[in-house]
């Protein structure tokens, strides 16, 4: 049996899909033609902690949640249910052998960056790969938007990423003040979409392993933080696994929370796959 979180993203999904709004009763009505003789737990009862979760998450979010529910019927919220970055988080996890390596990186990324932002406040550079854009083109431009942010750590001392990549930090976040010299706020951000390689990542590298790209380590006269962005719903353990010292998680909820929209490439794949929301099954 899936867990009520899973139930409840599996009812966001096809509430967005359909366009309907879907009830508690109808829930219970649904659950009851799947629902196992020998279960402990009768189908109302797990209907209504179903809704109960998506009225605590309707509460938490507010405007952000593309969604209205009152505990008793779950609706599409019309200003939202066509640029939503939660809606995002749901189709990078259930539509996943569809997720391209421009969802994975440069979409989710940036909703991430813009997450971080809002939330610590300052300016994010985005240093994941693929890094180069057409502002963008080559690494030391922009290694030297990191010093520009930072000057007392000095110009970079290479031009060439490592193996191509991103030394395995994808956000660097700074909040100057308006004197823009030491000491101040930063941050230091990794991603991840995989529903499971996510667990295995957060602290897989250093923050020297970045730094030492510049003449000057930052972390001597600047608190260094890092945070970690999935756009899963986590559980308390899950949480608690990610807990590192100096070290913030942002999860689906938070993400929506301080970035609650997307793009129109975005919303573009999630409509592609409206069909596929309804195939999935409650249990």
């Amino acid at each position: 049996m899936n867990s009520i979180d899973t139930v409840a993203d599996i009812l966001e999904l096809q509430v967005w899909s359909t366009d309907e709004a879907y009830s508690k009763s109808s829930l219970q009505e649904d659950l009851e033609v799947l629902w196992a003789d020998d279960d402990d737990e009768s189908a109302e009862d797990y209907a209504r902690e179903i809704f109960e979760l998506l009225l605590e998450r309707s509460n938490t979010l507010g405007g952000a949640y593309p969604f209205v529910c009152d505990g008793n019927v779950l609706s599409p919220r019309p200003v939202r249910k066509d640029d939503s970055s939660y809606l995002f988080c749901l189709g990078l996890q259930y539509f996943s052998d569809d997720v391209n390596l421009h969802l994975r990186t440069r979409e989710f990324e940036e909703i991430a960056k813009v997450a971080a932002e809002s939330y610590f406040g300052g300016t994010a550079v985005k240093i994941g790969a693929p890094w180069s854009t057409r502002q963008i083109t080559d690494y030391a431009q922009l290694l030297s938007m990191v010093s520009d942010l930072l000057p007392d750590i000095g110009p970079p001392k290479i031009t060439t990423a490592p193996a191509g990549g991103d030394g395995g930090w994808d956000i660097v976040l700074v909040r100057n003040f308006a004197d823009g010299r030491f000491s101040r706020l930063i941050a230091l951000g990794n991603c991840a979409t995989g529903l499971e390689d996510w667990k295995d990542k957060g602290q897989e590298r250093a923050i020297a392993s970045f730094w030492g790209r510049f003449p000057y380590m930052p972390q001597s006269v600047n608190p260094c933080l890092t945070f970690f962005v999935v756009p899963f719903v986590l559980t308390h353990e899950e949480k608690l696994a990610k807990a590192y010292p100096n070290s913030i998680t942002f999860d689906r909820l938070r993400i929506c929370e301080h970035a609650p929209s997307t793009t129109p490439t975005v919303m573009a794949w999630l409509n592609s796959h409206r069909n596929d929301a309804q195939l999935i099954s409650l249990l």
